[in-house]
């Protein structure tokens, strides 16, 4: 993995780690950056940036939709370069 996506990986994680803390206690989740790059656009501005894939360790959290999109805000407004995220819900 490029140095790049370590970085965007490590500032999505903790921000997953905080949120989960602080107002889901009890669960717990892990990003990857994946290499592939979206387009896509962020208030009145076209990106290209990379995809943050979520695994959460519950599979009840693959269905709590305010969670999903919670998670995804906070990802895609707070790290630069990632302007989509997507959720694993593939069973272990």
């Amino acid at each position: 993995m490029p140095p790049d996506l370590h970085e965007l990986r490590d500032k999505a994680q903790l921000l997953l780690d905080e949120l989960l803390k602080n107002e889901y206690a009890g669960l717990s989740g892990k990003v990857e950056a994946m290499h592939a790059r979206t387009t896509g656009v962020q208030g009145d501005f076209g990106t290209y940036g990379h995809i943050a894939v979520v695994v959460m360790d519950s599979p009840e959290a693959a269905y709590d939709f305010k969670l999903l999109e919670k998670i995804s805000s906070i990802i895609v407004n707070n790290v630069a370069g990632i302007n989509r995220v997507v959720y694993d819900i593939t069973q272990k």
